[in-house]
């Protein structure tokens, strides 16, 4: 019967919304840059409408799960927004360095307290293959690969306590 058929409908949206996204970027470069920035944006627009919704819980061991209701879904989306933050980050300059760096700190932030152990795996090696290949090109652009590093980092531990929180928890709480 018609079982599942909006499930699969789903499925079968996203996969014409990549063909075409794909057939965009074939036939002109330029969509490439227009592209990546919606997904960064929509990265940092996720962590918006989930931010008060987490933090009106009380309690940071809760896990952020977004608009989406359940915390795979909301790494899994964040993730690529992240990813292509902190690349943006590494190679950018100025206003696109900064907004890539807010980006890969605020995603940060939602995979830390998601709970997804999947995309926070995925995370880590992704960020550790961005880094030995942004590397590749000299050991001067290690400072920069630190401070993006160190400041999701140090982003993704302050959330979880005071001043938003009566007490601390620890970044990736609900995963361990």
């Amino acid at each position: 019967g018609w079982a599942g058929a909006a499930s699969g409908a789903a499925y079968v949206c996203a996969a014409w919304t990549a063909a075409a996204i794909a057939a965009a970027v074939g036939l002109d470069r330029r969509v490439v840059v227009p592209l990546l920035g919606l997904v960064v944006f929509g990265t940092m627009l996720e962590i918006a409408e989930s931010w008060l919704a987490w933090w009106g819980s009380e309690d940071p061991t809760k896990p952020m799960v977004g608009t989406f209701f359940w915390w795979d879904p909301f790494a899994g989306y964040l993730l690529a927004g992240s990813v292509i933050g902190y690349g943006v980050w590494l190679r950018g300059r100025r206003a696109p360095a900064a907004l890539g760096l807010v980006a890969f700190a605020l995603g940060s932030v939602g995979l830390a307290y998601s709970t997804s152990r999947a995309a926070d795996g995925c995370f880590v090696v992704a960020v550790v293959v961005i880094t030995i290949a942004h590397l590749i090109g000299g050991w001067s652009a290690l400072r920069r690969c630190a401070v993006g590093i160190a400041v999701a980092g140090l982003v993704a531990w302050g959330v979880g306590g005071p001043p938003f929180f009566p007490h601390r928890a620890q970044p990736l709480t609900g995963t361990l």
